[in-house]
This record gives structure tokens, sequence and C-alpha cells, in this order.
């Protein structure tokens, strides 16, 4: 009896170690990103930051426009910015789920958002975009946007594609998430594209046209 257990023990502990190798790739992303702090690891912004992202999305029901949320990732705040915009004003969310930190294949990561955005798409005048920021742009030809918030990639070039795109449309709220040490390119590409002009609660940062 004792040696069957050690068996099965052994067992157990060789199929995990071929488990963490097969999916060593997918560990290793989740725990660089869990590391990288609370701020990254909430998936959305933190509960300190929501009343700035309130702020912001109500300010935004002084303009025309549908409001654009560029990374969708879970959807979380997706559904806060729901909560907070005026009725009937709508709100595009953009994402090709091609990442997320936790390993889910792109099908599997496109099914969780449409699900879990279900309500918000049929009762809250709510439209996931399937495919890059890039893709969006070039064929968005919809009245200039109330509101944009980006939080999708967090390189260099990439922000200063959104921020720049944002600010050719005119946009007058242009905002975003993750303006911290861990990721230097957000920092980099909104200090040079708003020196001295925008605020920052957090980690969310904004610039608010006068």
């Amino acid at each position: 009896m004792v040696q069957t257990k050690t068996i099965f023990k052994i067992g157990n502990m060789f199929s995990l170690l071929v488990d963490i190798f097969r999916y060593r790739v997918s560990v290793n992303q989740f725990i660089k990103f869990r590391n990288s702090g609370r701020h990254a690891f909430s998936g959305s912004v933190l509960p300190e930051e929501l009343p700035f992202l309130k702020e912001l999305v109500e300010q935004s029901a002084q303009h025309t426009g549908p409001i654009l949320e560029i990374g969708t990732l879970y959807g979380f705040t997706t559904q806060h910015i729901a909560e907070y915009k005026k009725p009937g004003q709508e709100l595009i969310t953009v994402d090709n789920f091609s990442w997320n930190p936790i390993g889910l294949t792109t099908e599997a990561h496109r099914d969780f958002c449409f699900r879990s955005l279900h309500y918000l798409s049929k009762c809250a005048n709510t439209t996931i975009y399937d495919g890059t920021g890039t893709n969006f742009y070039s064929s968005y030809n919809g009245e200039t946007p109330a509101m944009i918030f980006i939080d999708a990639n967090h390189a260099y070039e990439g922000v200063r594609e959104d921020i720049e795109w944002a600010v050719s449309r005119g946009i007058p709220i242009i905002t975003g998430h993750d303006y911290c040490d861990a990721f230097p390119g957000v920092v980099r590409a909104v200090n040079e594209s708003f020196p001295n002009n925008f605020r920052v609660e957090g980690s969310l940062w904004a610039y608010v046209a006068n």
C-alpha cells in the first residue's frame, strides 16, 4: 500500500512538471505581469482611481460623440465607463484579443469578453470592435469622440500612435492608464505629448482640452 501511494505521488509530481513545462511561456508571462504591480494585475483601474475616471466620463457628456476605449482586456473598465456615461451615449471598446496576462488563447479571450459584456452590448449602447487600434483608426469615420481611454499597447510607439490619432481627431478628453514606473513607454509618450498639461491620479492620466 505504501509503495502504491509513493508511486501515485511520483506520478502526480511528474504530471505537474509536464504541465509546467508545457505552459512555461504562459506561466512566465503571468508571473512577470503579476510582479509588475497591483495596478497592472487588477486588469482595470484601481478602486481609488475610479472617482477620477467617473469625473472624466461625466465631463465627456458635455460633448457629442462616443467614448472610445482602446484595450478591452477583460472588460472591467468597460463596465465602469458604461456605468458613468450618460444614457444613450455610445461606447466603443477596441481589442484584438491577442494578449492577456493569464495565457488565454485568442478564442477564449474573445469569448470571455463578449460574454461578460453581453448586457452592455444589448442594453447600454456598447460596441466591441474586434481588431487592432490601428485598424480601428483607419476605418473609423464617425463623429469626433467625446473621450478616448487608452490602455492597450503600453510600448512607447503604441501609446504615441493612440495619442497622435486622438489629437488629430480633436478629441477633447484624452486619458489612459498605467502612467507609472512599471511602464516607462506610457510615461514617456504622455510626457512628450502633453508636457506639463495633464493630470495624474494614481496611474490614471488625463489631458483635457481647454
